[in-house]
């Protein structure tokens, strides 16, 4: 299957820095629409909003990438690119509250930065990831080595799978990223997501927390107690203390992953959780 491209137009001007670019997104992810029960895609569907998602995404094309210096630039400019990417593929898309997305959505939409096509697979495994294979393929990256000598980041943070806006109801609330603010805004959504996500049942020594950590095992450590410990800096004082406790001896579980997309009702109410 081929790759759709979302910004094939020329329009727009080229921002000339990512500071630039991140003002664009600033402007596009309002309260209107970006939500933490969700997003109103609907309304990304026509008017200065749609042109607005449109112009960030054809600036992109002349988007300078060597001029992203550091791990803190390139690590923000490419989580933001996914997550716009992502919600422009579910509006072109028209998928609602009812759809379902599946991995091959992540395959098959793309932006074209200068002489390359990136769709959200490429982004997440290619770059952020340092070119690590995605969860269930034993051969295949998605960059070949010279991309990934360009591109990918030296050094994996797992706090990305916290900041990675899926478009689906199970995945992270869509946030801004800046280089200056990096850390802290990685924290942030780290402790937000896996509060959420995370429930510890003590009677049972069991930890429930969101299917990610399995996918991903690798990127959170070595060991089962190297991602219990993970866990542990970001949860409450209370559970904080349990895990302390009873570190060696927990068992984890997940929950079931909510693929339908984040899509919030045209009225405006906010759907309760399943």
């Amino acid at each position: 299957m081929g790759v759709r491209l979302l910004n094939l137009e020329q329009g727009g001007s080229s921002s000339g820095s990512l500071t630039e670019w991140i003002a664009l997104l600033q402007s596009l992810w309002t309260a209107q629409i970006v939500t933490p029960a969700g997003i109103r895609y609907h309304q990304l569907t026509h008017g200065e909003a749609r042109e607005q998602m449109e112009g960030a995404a054809a600036s992109l094309r002349a988007f300078p990438l060597e001029t992203l210096t550091g791990t803190a630039e390139r690590t923000a400019f490419w989580i933001n690119v996914y997550n716009l990417l992502v919600v422009h593929g579910i509006t072109v898309e028209g998928k609602g509250e009812h759809d379902r997305l599946d991995r091959r959505f992540y395959r098959r939409i793309g932006y074209r930065i200068g002489t390359e096509i990136w769709t959200p697979e490429r982004i997440e495994h290619g770059v952020l990831r340092g070119n690590r294979r995605p969860p269930g393929r034993l051969r295949r990256r998605a960059l070949s080595s010279k991309l990934a000598q360009r591109y990918a980041l030296l050094e994996l943070d797992p706090r990305l799978h916290a900041a990675l806006m899926r478009g689906v109801r199970s995945g992270p609330p869509l946030r801004l990223y800046t280089p200056e603010g990096l850390d802290d805004q990685l924290e942030a959504a780290t402790v937000e997501f896996l509060r959420r996500e995370t429930q510890i049942v003590p009677h049972e020594r069991l930890v429930i927390t969101t299917p990610l950590v399995r996918w991903y095992r690798s990127d959170f450590g070595r060991s089962r107690a190297d991602v219990i410990r993970f866990l542990l800096l970001r949860l409450g004082p209370q559970d904080q203390a349990f895990l302390r406790e009873h570190l060696l001896h927990v068992r984890l579980a997940y929950r079931r992953y909510d693929w339908n997309v984040n899509a919030l009702p045209e009225k405006g109410a906010i759907r309760g959780e399943d």
